[in-house]
């Protein structure tokens, strides 16, 4: 199941022992600082755009002051795992590079990072189009009408599954040359046979947000543009990138 990859990677030399990925991650935080407030400038416009659009579904869905704080942590996490394709194949790109320590040109592997890939992201934008509209619906008709005690746990669990495949759908797409079913497939199974992992990465990823969106939506939304999202992004293709190594050893 795990075969088929067909673009070379940077590989390791043998007798290279490997950073522990935490390890790595802090590294190359701090090897590429200034690259990585380069993507956050890249994705400000997109990050712009998208926080309008949450704010517009936000108010539809008439969310308590609570609710509100809840939906705006979700929105960033929605940002940074699914994003807007095909421009989010472009970060993935230049995290990927950036998490395998290669030569990165930002500019440059950013735009080819959606070129390449155009056909397969456009795909994946209409799938995770429609499945973002039927969460929206489901979580009105059941939750908002106050219908939804009974299939809280199979909503939660379904949009845990759909997030985590995303953090693989990104980085499967721009590395490795999949149809994109495999791609579906590939990040499923990744999914769910490194669940308790795929669930910390969750987590931390939910507690930097709360953070960042504690005093105001605005002023969350800033940090998150401004300082978050490209940390965010270079750790989740690294921890990709690391996992599927993994399994293709295995």
């Amino acid at each position: 199941m795990f075969n088929n990859y067909s673009k070379p990677g940077k590989g390791v030399e043998k007798g290279e022992k490997r950073k522990n990925g935490f390890f790595q991650f802090f590294y190359s935080s701090y090897l590429y600082f200034t690259k990585i407030f380069f993507i956050n400038f890249l994705a400000i416009p997109l990050i712009a755009i998208f926080a309008v659009f949450m704010e517009a579904v936000k108010h539809e869905l008439g969310l308590s002051p609570g609710g509100e704080y809840i939906f705006n942590i979700f929105s960033a996490l929605y940002f940074t795992l699914v994003g807007i394709s095909p421009v989010t194949f472009g970060f993935c790109r230049v995290a990927s590079y950036l998490a395998e320590e290669k030569p990165v040109f930002i500019m440059s592997d950013f735009l080819n990072g959606i070129k390449e890939n155009i056909k397969q992201s456009l795909i994946i934008f209409a799938v995770n189009a429609v499945v973002f509209y039927l969460f929206t619906v489901s979580f009105k008709f059941y939750f908002i009408s106050g219908l939804g005690s009974s299939v809280m746990p199979a909503f939660i669990i379904a949009l845990v599954i759909y997030l985590i495949m995303n953090i693989y759908i990104g980085c499967l797409t721009v590395n490795f040359k999949i149809k994109t079913g495999d791609i579906y497939k590939k990040a499923l199974a990744f999914t769910l046979i490194n669940l308790p992992q795929n669930i910390l990465i969750l987590i931390i990823l939910i507690l930097i947000y709360a953070i960042a969106f504690f005093m105001t939506t605005l002023l969350g939304y800033m940090a998150f543009s401004l300082i978050f999202y490209g940390f965010s992004i270079l750790l989740i293709n690294l921890y990709a990138l690391r996992t599927i190594e993994k399994y293709k050893k295995d």
